[in-house]
């Protein structure tokens, strides 16, 4: 069910500190919950950390029981840790974004909008224009209490209208393989993976960069 009183509008250069925490912590947040890395510990690598943890805290205490509770735990943290690290190689990639994203965005073919219950803002999007023919959909977020109430997906065709008018042929995103809500987002409102590629926070731990696009129509 659609939230009708949200307005969704430009960003102003008043709201670029709090909008600029808004998104490092969005992306944070989802992507490096203990939810994504408990998952990214049931690959391969993660069963294989958990087993040489609990060899090695066995050989420390002589306790199975010890060994049991800290051997996954041990292995989950570090996964968080590793998501960390990849939140923290997005942000300095971003640094010169992030330092001003109003003025980042406040450039020909790109911009920043804001969605807005009365005074306060509840979600994010933005477009960087790559080239003639193509934009990239980014910074894409809804506070918690605004999710699954049709915000995203407002957010979504706006962005949309506004690469019809300006004449777009492609739009295109990237997110990790753990921004599941984004992926499930994208993915209804009709984008398709178009690359896969794999970023490594630690060696032998794989993240998959995904990248989704649509054809405007």
């Amino acid at each position: 069910m659609e939230n009708n009183d949200v307005v969704i509008r430009a960003l102003r250069r008043e709201e670029t500190q709090h909008v600029t925490e808004m998104v490092l912590s969005s992306f944070f947040q989802e992507g490096a919950s203990l939810r994504n890395a408990s998952r990214l510990m049931m690959k391969p690598v993660g069963n294989i950390l958990v087993a040489c943890l609990l060899i090695i805290f066995y050989t420390m205490t002589g306790s199975i029981v010890l060994s049991i509770v800290l051997g996954p735990l041990s292995a989950l943290l570090f996964c968080q840790w590793c998501l960390w690290k990849v939140h923290e190689e997005h942000r300095q990639r971003n640094q010169l974004e992030l330092q001003d994203i109003f003025e980042w965005y406040n450039k020909t073919g790109s911009r920043f909008w804001v969605a807005v219950d009365g005074r306060e803002i509840v979600g994010t999007v933005a477009l960087n224009r790559v080239n003639d023919s193509r934009a990239k959909f980014t910074r894409m977020g809804v506070i918690p209490p605004y999710r699954r109430r049709g915000v995203a997906r407002r957010l979504v065709r706006h962005v949309e209208a506004f690469c019809k008018s300006e004449g777009v042929l492609e739009i295109f995103m990237t997110t990790t393989e753990f921004h599941l809500n984004a992926l499930s987002l994208y993915g209804k409102c009709g984008y398709v993976v178009s690359n896969i590629s794999v970023t490594s926070p630690v060696p032998g731990v794989n993240v998959s960069i995904v990248e989704l696009s649509k054809k405007v129509q």
